[in-house]
Parts: structure tokens; sequence; C-alpha cells
């Protein structure tokens, strides 16, 4: 009984110093669970960083305060978003410009084409930041506000293309807790009634992978 208790106490320092190290290495070298943010990319000719991203988001700004809408408005949001996707004013600034073309059309709603352009804009974000809030929440807007963007069929085809992401994302960063709120937030969109059970195993998979998994 008592070797049995200090090989446990043994496991549990290591544990325990295992996730000092990690957190030592998370704040010296700017990543979270050991999941980076992936670097920004420049084009060639743009040698300052800081003023390049600068004059990005300046741009869509300027395009809002002038009231532009048209399509030309909806690329430079894009474009900065993109390269910048904790711009909280900028996603703002795209769902207006969504509202305003699910007004102007003949059924209020978006074409397919603009639903996935969508829905592509926000997961090429979070390719770069995983963990951003702002594309996070424009996805979940997307999919919450469906009965006034897109169709009832693209809704559901939708939500169930979403947990299918949750999942990808989770497999990069196991702990990404943006991830697993948005999967849980999906998931009760979901007419199911089998849905809690899924729910279980799925988690279950996941502790039984890694029961640190907190």
């Amino acid at each position: 009984g008592r070797v049995a208790g200090v090989i446990r106490e043994v496991y549990i320092v290591k544990g325990v110093a295992r996730a000092f190290c990690g957190w030592v290495r998370d704040y010296l070298f700017g990543s979270m669970h050991g999941v980076r943010k992936v670097t920004r990319v420049l084009p060639s000719d743009h040698e300052d960083v800081d003023r390049y991203f600068r004059d990005l988001i300046a741009s869509a700004l300027r395009v809002r305060r002038i009231g532009l809408d048209d399509e030309q408005a909806m690329q430079t949001v894009a474009r900065a978003l993109e390269h910048s996707p904790d711009e909280y004013s900028l996603w703002n600034f795209r769902k207006e410009l969504l509202r305003k073309r699910c007004d102007a059309s003949t059924d209020m709603r978006l074409t397919q084409a603009e639903w996935d352009d969508e829905l592509a804009l926000t997961e090429r974000a979070l390719h770069r930041h995983p963990k951003g809030y702002g594309a996070w929440a424009h996805r979940l807007w997307l999919l919450t506000e469906a009965g006034d963007v897109t169709s009832d069929e693209n809704r559901t085809r939708a939500l169930h293309a979403e947990l299918e992401v949750c999942n990808r994302m989770l497999l990069a960063d196991e702990r990404n807790f943006h991830a697993w709120a948005h999967r849980m937030a999906v998931r009760s969109l979901i007419d199911d009634p089998e849905g809690a059970q899924v729910q279980l195993e799925f988690t279950m998979e996941k502790i039984n992978a890694n029961f640190a998994n907190y």
C-alpha cells in the first residue's frame, strides 16, 4: 500500500511539472496548449508589417464610414478579416452588409453561393487564429440567424457540416474551448432525439484519449 502511494504521488508530481512546463512554454513562445497562431504572411511587396495591417484595417473601416455596401466593400472587409480576425467591429460591419444584401434580394435571403462564401471566410479566419472570438461568434450568428439569411434546407445542411468543422478544430487542439462551446451550441440547434447520447459518446472518446483534457 505504501509503495502504491509513493508511485501515485510520483505520477502526480510529474503531471504537475509537465503542466507547469507547458504553461512556461506557452507564455514564452506565444502558443496555447502547444498550438500556435498561424503566422501572418505578407505579400512580397510589403516590408513594413505593422503598417500593412494598419492600412488594411483602416481601409475596411473607411468603407464603413462612407457607407459603401457593394462587392468591393465585401472584398475589402473580407481581406482585412482574413489577416486580422480579432477585429470585432469588422465582423459586425460584415453582418450589416449581409443584412443589406438580404433586404435587397427578392426572397429576402442570401444565395447558396453567398452563404457558402461567408462560412468559408470564417473558416479561413479560424485557420489563422483558431481561438478568434469574432470568427466563432460570426459563424454562430450565421447559424442561429439562418431563418433570416438562408433556407431551412441550407440551415440543416450547415448545422451538420458545422459539427465536422468543430471535430477538425478539436483534432488540431483538443483543448480549444471555443470549439467545444461552439459544438455544444450547434448540437443544441439540431433536432435530434439522440443528440445528447451522441454528444456524451463524443466527449467520452476525447476523455479516454486524454484524461487531462479539462
